[in-house]
């Protein structure tokens, strides 16, 4: 048997070696040529994220991290059970998201350097921390960021819909053209409406109206001063 091109084994060195010499031949030009090709392509992909936020929810012993070996001193009385992803476990409240744990990822090293909820909120929204208690952001959140990157008017659905915002969301510095469309009040009580949605009434007509006279002035005013 002849052995001279058979595949041979490449060390870790050698990986490193080859990755940063590709690195090394990637030209400024290029890399910012496919930046844009990238960005073109992901802009029209259809993608959306939905964003469930606990404020001070669940344990999450009861929920994504039990510990059965820390004593009854901590982890709780519930039992962990498996899940459909080798070595993960969780409580066993959780058995439908334990049939489907192969199909998102689980982060347990999450932390915040606030002193409470509000400030851990603005920081895992915004990427900044806060130490002083607001009731509206100093920076946007990112949901309002990726809002303003790809925006699209052309949608039949707002492109960032809030049900009950937090207080640490919003655009920001950005403007309120990216912030989100605000749904408030309980889905499940009779009187539950969705706002600026639904037939318009004569007094609705009017302020809408009136309105649109205050913009067309608006841009009257800013030919005029272009002029």
């Amino acid at each position: 048997m002849n052995h001279c091109c058979s595949p041979q084994p490449v060390s870790r060195r050698e990986w490193l070696r080859l990755g940063l010499g590709g690195i090394a031949g990637l030209s400024l030009p290029s890399l910012l040529e496919q930046r844009t090709h990238g960005g073109e392509s992901s802009r029209n992909k259809r993608t959306a994220i939905i964003l469930v936020w606990l404020p001070g929810g669940h344990s999450h012993l009861e929920t994504y991290d039990p510990k059965p070996l820390a004593g009854s001193d901590y982890s709780g009385p519930f039992l962990p059970i498996d899940t459909a992803t080798s070595g993960m476990q969780m409580c066993e409240l959780l058995p439908h998201h334990a049939r489907v744990a192969d199909r998102f990822s689980l982060l347990r090293s999450v932390v915040h350097t606030g002193f409470c909820h509000q400030q851990g909120t603005h920081q895992l929204l915004t990427g900044f921390p806060e130490g002083v208690l607001k009731l509206k952001p100093q920076y946007p959140d990112f949901l309002s960021v990726v809002n303003h990157l790809r925006y699209d008017r052309n949608r039949e659905l707002p492109n960032y819909v809030g049900v009950r915002p937090v207080n640490y969301s919003g655009s920001a510095y950005l403007g309120n053209a990216v912030d989100p469309f605000p749904v408030y009040g309980d889905p499940n009580a009779e009187s539950f409406s969705v706002p600026s949605i639904g037939a318009m009434n004569d007094a609705s007509i009017h302020r809408l109206r009136e309105k649109l006279d205050l913009r067309q002035q608006l841009d009257g005013l800013k030919a005029q001063a272009d002029h």
